[in-house]
């Protein structure tokens, strides 16, 4: 688990987040130390949902905000989860995910008929449902940019605009924001109409990016605690 203790503790909830793909948790780690309280959690692996839950707990004890909050997890395939157990209308502030990217990588085969890809349309189905405030989409950079894709960003676009929503697609890199990695994805950003529209995002880091050296040098010395064990 990461080390977070330079971010100052929020006491009261910014707000509440549906998350879909959410995978070991990084997407959601972010945004509960933004403040939001996490109420219902979607993810295909288990082992990666025990990460997740473990993430969860560890930031509940520094966080009081997160300490009372409650949510349910959903562990499997996102479309075999019954109809009742489904987030419902207006439960929460946003809908956050990084539906499956094998199919748009440019490490994979790109196939545009890879059922994969199709997840990108049912996050959209969930936010549909929902009717949140804001989502957010995590993808990778060649769903941004590659050609072979334009078709599906002008639909993911065009249906979130459809449901109501101002939209915003953007690519960041990771680097741009204290990360020692130049690690781009793309962020389909949609907000409500009545709500707002969004803003493009400001680097926090964008004339000193961080590097690996920067990373280690500030583990503690091999040996002591905190770095005294091996893989």
């Amino acid at each position: 688990m990461g080390d977070y203790s330079d971010i100052l503790p929020i006491t009261q909830p910014r707000g509440t987040f549906i998350s879909l793909y959410a995978g070991a948790g990084g997407l959601d780690i972010g945004f509960m130390l933004a403040g939001f309280v996490p109420l219902w959690v979607s993810e295909l692996d288990p082992l990666a949902m025990h990460t997740h839950e473990l993430a969860h707990e560890q930031l509940s004890a520094a966080h009081p905000h997160l300490a009372a909050a409650n949510h349910s997890i959903h562990v499997g395939d996102l479309l075999a989860i019954a109809e009742e157990e489904l987030p419902t209308r207006h439960m929460a502030d946003l809908v956050i995910g990084g539906p499956p990217c094998q199919g748009f990588s440019v490490a994979g085969k790109m196939d545009p008929n890879d059922e994969r890809s199709k997840h990108v349309f049912h996050f959209l189905d969930m936010v549909e449902r929902v009717n949140p405030r804001a989502f957010v989409m995590e993808n990778v950079k060649a769903l941004y940019q590659n050609a072979r894709w334009a078709k599906v960003r002008t639909a993911l676009i065009d249906r979130a605009q459809g449901l109501g929503y101002s939209t915003l697609l953007t690519l960041v890199n990771a680097a741009d924001f204290g990360v020692p990695q130049a690690r781009e994805r793309m962020f389909l950003l949609g907000i409500r109409h009545d709500c707002g529209t969004p803003t493009p995002l400001i680097p926090t880091t964008p004339s000193h990016h961080f590097s690996v050296r920067d990373a280690l040098s500030q583990l503690p010395k091999y040996g002591t605690p905190g770095n005294d064990s091996l893989c």
